[in-house]
């Protein structure tokens, strides 16, 4: 997994320009790393850019639930889900990206310890 990849679909996912996202960059940090620790093989070179966009969506759903308790639920976006959604309906739409994703991956990541939980 490539962190700058990563970082680069987290920023298309959000909305947000790499300065305005760069504070937010260490949820796709710990999003690789959780993906990282998740691995039940090592993945073959062609999966690298499902791995980044599984990566970056989580680090969304993160972003997402951060905003909720922030404040800030009404100035996210998530890609072009759910644009004007307030509150959960974001964190919901989120959930759905980031889920979609995971489930892409199919044998390529355990799923015994992923789990979306309200707020």
């Amino acid at each position: 997994m490539d962190i700058e990849s990563i970082f680069d679909i987290f920023c298309r996912l959000t909305g947000m320009e790499k300065a305005e996202a760069a504070e937010m960059r260490f949820l796709c940090e710990n999003a690789a790393e959780y993906l990282r620790s998740r691995l039940t093989a090592k993945p073959d070179p062609g999966s690298g850019h499902k791995l980044n966009y599984a990566a970056a969506a989580a680090a969304c759903y993160r972003y997402s639930l951060l905003c909720m308790t922030d404040g800030m639920g009404s100035d996210i976006k998530i890609g072009q889900l759910s644009v004007r959604a307030e509150g959960f309906k974001k964190v919901e739409a989120a959930e759905k990206l980031c889920r979609d994703a995971f489930r892409a991956l199919g044998d390529l990541i355990s799923d015994n310890e992923f789990a979306f939980k309200g707020v």
